[in-house]
């Protein structure tokens, strides 16, 4: 890698501060709703990434497996905060969550693992398993989110089921199958357009690094892969276990506010 991009460049890192300040500033003048939003989230996201990059430049010199699966293991925490916090603040919502995007990670990353699909290195399953786990947050918020509205749209349908002896899994069928074809887009999307429409970032990281044109969308069609899996196993597991959060012991249907 070279120097220029494998150390921070105080030029390169001004004139970003300068761009997106500018931006900002533009924003805050149009009164934009969004403009706040966006300054904190641009400071988080800075914050985050300097965070991060402390640890993993820790993670990396340690080099030892369980340290890694510590870390692993708080991303599968947050991310299950993350996208719980999209329905409501119960801890049965965080733990549906943590849940889903547990089984779904873990049903991915150990069995690639085994199979050596990729090292055991840190530099290797760190990066990897966050894209895994990004993307089942992702998948299991909007599953969760669109499952919540569109069983409120229906709820007398529903509800009317119900009153007729109906199981809370066939009451809420037509929205289950909805959810899981909104909740597959995002990914569905990348993959056909990616190499055409944009160049993802794993195989850009590949190609600054020196690495091989057809190495890096090795790697990337490998990695998209995980990633539509990962949306997948976990648009299903909110799909199908839904009447746990969803509907009482006695199968009636209740909402979170």
């Amino acid at each position: 890698m070279s120097q220029a991009l494998g150390s921070l460049d105080p030029w390169r890192l001004g004139m970003l501060g300068l761009y997106v300040g500018a931006v900002l500033l533009m924003m805050f003048r149009m009164r934009l709703p969004a403009a706040r939003e966006a300054f904190l989230a641009m400071l988080q996201g800075a914050a985050q990434l300097a965070i991060m990059g402390s640890v993993l430049l820790f993670v990396f010199e340690v080099d030892h497996l369980a340290l890694s699966v510590a870390l692993l293991t708080l991303m599968v925490l947050v991310a299950a905060w993350t996208a719980a916090r999209r329905i409501d603040r119960r801890l049965a919502t965080f733990r549906f969550a943590l849940g889903c995007i547990g089984l779904a990670t873990g049903a991915i990353l150990v069995p690639m693992a085994l199979a050596r699909v990729f090292e055991l290195r840190p530099n290797f399953l760190i990066p990897i398993s966050g894209m895994v786990i990004g993307n089942a947050m992702n998948a299991t918020a909007l599953a969760l989110e669109r499952l919540r509205s569109d069983l409120k749209l229906q709820r007398d349908r529903v509800e009317a089921w119900l009153s007729l002896g109906v199981d809370p899994d066939t009451a809420m069928g037509s929205s289950a199958r909805s959810t899981l074809e909104a909740a597959l887009i995002p990914s569905l999307n990348s993959l056909k357009t990616t190499g055409v429409v944009h160049i993802p970032g794993m195989m850009t990281g590949m190609l600054l690094g020196g690495q091989s044109p057809m190495k890096a969308a090795e790697m990337q069609l490998t990695i998209l892969a995980l990633i539509f899996i990962a949306a997948l196993f976990s648009a299903l597991l909110v799909t199908r276990l839904a009447r746990r959060l969803f509907f009482t012991g006695l199968e009636a249907l209740d909402l979170p506010a």
